[in-house]
């Protein structure tokens, strides 16, 4: 209140505001006649007293003057203008502050969205390799391997399983070059039907049975070609069986050649399938491999990624900081400018108005009277002593016979009607 107070004491004396009072109220006649409104604004100036309490939160207006209706009106129109200033100063001030905190406010969230661009823009540009997606890069790269090492075994599984059907393609084919020799010699000999047969079927059965002596020298009897070659003898041995059985068999001479070469023809097809397989997957490796170099560079960017983002969120928490601490200050300037101008916020209020005073405060009669007697009394003894002390006259015959050594013979008192 004392900083608000010697603010106000300035507005509220200066020239411009003391003028207006002596104009509406009419004050220094007389002074205006002879003196510039400068020195009768200063006179007036001398006549009025801001006195401020010893707590601080009161301050009394002291006005002095001839006429005591003017005087109280002069005071009381001093007091309102204290009220007045000091409501316009606090609204001056509230909405300065006001306007300050929000330029501020758009300062910083002009700079707050340019920041958020930036760190969106460098969030989008590097995603894949920021310190969050390390953990899930790092799993997704395991996997990959995983599937790199899943896709060479399969590879490798059908790159022996074509070599095994490529054995197998090679002595079906032989085979049936052997029957067909055997077949066109048996022709060319005269041969009965059935024998052509009978021989044809056992010479399968040893090509197999040397196919599968071949085979279980290389693999156990769980592989699949071992098993399968056991299963076609054992339908050999079966339908040699049953040829001999039966003493004609005209039917199986077309039969057997017939389902001899549709399995050639689908050990073929299954041989080409393998093939087509092992190129997807080959293709499928050169795939993972471009994967697993991508995400390897992403793993190893993750360090310097983390720590340019580091920097960024870093200048980002301060300004984020500096723009709540402007928000906050903002909505108080905002709510402190809506009281100022609803003039509900705290203002100054007269405790005490002026009123005509019983008796004047100047001349003090009484004052005056015994300052007078006092001095009348001190002036007359002044003047007796003084008066005294300047007569050489004699006053007894004392002091003439001390002053002169003679004795005196004769005295007499002289007397005036």
């Amino acid at each position: 209140i004392k900083d608000v107070v010697s603010t106000l004491t300035q507005l509220v004396l200066s020239r411009s505001s003391l003028e207006k009072i002596i104009n509406e109220e009419n004050l220094y006649v007389d002074l205006l006649e002879v003196l510039p409104m400068e020195d009768v604004v200063e006179g007036m100036r001398n006549n009025i007293n801001i006195v401020q309490s010893r707590t601080g939160d009161t301050f009394v207006i002291e006005y002095q003057g001839g006429d005591p209706g003017k005087v109280v009106r002069v005071t009381n129109a001093l007091a309102a203008k204290f009220i007045e200033e000091n409501l316009q100063y606090r609204e001056e001030r509230a909405s300065e502050t006001s306007t300050y905190t929000q330029n501020e406010l758009d300062m910083a969230k002009e700079m707050m969205d340019i920041k958020d661009g930036v760190m969106r823009d460098y969030k989008l540009k590097y995603y894949n390799e920021m310190p969050d997606q390390r953990a899930i890069n790092m799993s997704r790269l395991i996997s990959l391997q995983d599937q790199y090492q899943a896709r060479q075994e399969s590879i490798q599984d059908l790159e022996r399983t074509r070599a095994l059907i490529q054995d197998q393609i090679n002595v079906r084919k032989q085979i049936v070059d052997e029957n067909q020799r055997q077949t066109m010699m048996l022709q060319s000999r005269g041969q009965e039907q059935g024998s052509t047969i009978k021989i044809d079927q056992r010479a399968k059965l040893e090509m197999l049975r040397s196919s599968l002596a071949g085979y279980q020298d290389r693999y156990t009897d769980q592989h699949p070609m071992v098993k399968r070659l056991k299963k076609q003898i054992t339908s050999v041995e079966r339908l040699i069986e049953e040829e001999e059985q039966q003493k004609m068999g005209s039917g199986s001479e077309t039969e057997d050649p017939k389902n001899f070469d549709d399995e050639l023809f689908s050990m073929q097809i299954q041989l080409k399938d393998i093939r087509l397989s092992i190129d997807k997957l080959e293709k499928e490796k050169e795939e993972i491999l471009v994967m697993i170099s991508k995400y390897e560079e992403w793993v190893a960017s993750a360090p310097v990624r983390e720590a340019e983002w580091s920097s960024l969120t870093r200048e980002y928490g301060e300004m984020k900081r500096q723009y709540d601490y402007l928000v906050a200050q903002n909505l108080q300037a905002s709510s402190a400018l809506n009281l100022e101008r609803k003039q509900k916020g705290s203002q100054f209020r007269i405790e005490d108005p002026a009123r005509m005073p019983e008796t004047p405060i100047s001349p003090n009669g009484k004052k005056i009277m015994l300052v007078a007697a006092m001095l009348g009394i001190l002036g007359s003894g002044s003047l007796a002593f003084g008066m005294d002390a300047i007569n050489t006259s004699f006053r007894s015959q004392f002091e003439l016979e001390q002053k002169f050594d003679i004795p005196v013979a004769v005295s007499y008192t002289h007397l005036t009607l």
